[in-house]
């Protein structure tokens, strides 16, 4: 991380825990830690510690799709390919062909409910990291197939889609966006 990124981070960094601590279903990704490392020899480098999104906590459990969602269509495509981290006009192409069995199959069961409490999730992250003057951010999207099903259910770690898919998601914030001009600092 470089130390304008860095600068950025400690300055919004007790706001971001006050908002996770009202916020527990927040989207946002969970920082664990900031930590500078010296070796001889070499410039500093600055790390930021987050939480894995993907929580595959059964190894027999396989994560089908990863999306990286930014709300735009432009050069937000790739060609799927194995273990390919896909875009937002992949995720529209699944969605016009959900009922082709040939399609991906992400979107061919109903998570209407998960979606809303999703898109009401993001909404509130998305005012609060305006309030903070973060522009740039991304929607982590990672869906896991189930090995056993009925032993799997709705936690913190996932949403349960269908009886044999499960949801991952998480905010990322590129902490190198430009800020918003006038950036004031959220009130919480």
């Amino acid at each position: 991380m470089f130390q304008e990124e860095l600068d950025i981070v400690m300055s919004n960094l007790s706001y971001y825990f006050e908002y996770i601590k009202q916020n527990p279903d927040s989207l946002i990704a969970r920082i664990y830690g900031v930590f500078q490392v010296q070796m001889e020899g070499i410039v500093p480098v600055n790390l930021l510690l987050m939480a894995n999104t993907i929580q595959n906590v059964c190894p027999k459990n396989k994560i089908v799709k990863v999306y990286d969602l930014k709300g735009s269509w432009t050069n937000r495509i790739v060609h799927v390919g194995e273990k390919q981290t896909l875009k937002d006009r992949n995720l529209l192409n699944c969605k016009q062909a959900r009922f082709n069995r040939e399609a991906d199959g992400l979107l061919q069961f109903d998570f209407k409910h998960d979606m809303k409490l999703i898109k009401e999730a993001i909404s509130r992250d998305a005012n609060f990291l305006q309030g903070l003057g973060l522009l740039d951010y991304s929607l982590l999207l990672a869906v896991e197939r189930l090995e056993k099903p009925e032993t799997i259910t709705e936690d913190r770690q996932g949403s349960q889609l269908s009886k044999d898919h499960r949801l991952f998601c998480s905010l990322l914030s590129n902490q190198k966006s430009e800020m918003l001009p006038g950036n004031n600092k959220i009130n919480q």
